[in-house]
């Protein structure tokens, strides 16, 4: 049987060998470029690398109608009011961010008018039957 002290050792031994293996794992999870996660209009998560500092030039369409107040933008806890109209320079990633929301809106936008525009041929075709 073994000693208190051989046992102690086996328990340092193998304390050491945890440490060594979670300071390997830690260093296999880190990503190489940080992250951030964006959260889309459909409720949809994605993990983008992060830019960094670099800045982008971005001018956002401006009418007197729906849109001529300020964008609100937030992306992870950072929060920005982007004037319309005028150029500003934003992080890139808020501007890839706005760029992807906008093309999310046109898809959806797109789609209305298609299922519209069904519409109003069924109604039509509804309408001459009714009337032949």
């Amino acid at each position: 049987m073994a000693t208190n002290k051989e046992l102690e050792a086996k328990v340092a031994e193998l304390e050491a060998q945890l440490r060594a293996k979670e300071a390997e794992m830690a260093e296999k999870t880190q990503p190489a470029v940080p992250q951030v996660s964006i959260l889309d209009v459909t409720g949809r998560r994605e993990i983008v690398p992060y830019q960094g500092t670099e800045k982008a030039k971005l001018r956002l369409f401006k009418d007197n109608g729906k849109y001529k107040d300020p964008l609100y933008v937030a992306v992870n806890g950072r929060n920005w009011i982007i004037k319309r109209g005028v150029d500003v320079e934003v992080p890139v990633y808020v501007k890839e961010f706005i760029e992807q929301q906008l093309t999310e809106e046109q898809i959806i936008w797109d789609k209305v008018a298609k299922e519209e525009e069904e519409y109003e041929k069924a109604t039509a075709a509804v309408d001459a039957a009714a009337t032949a």
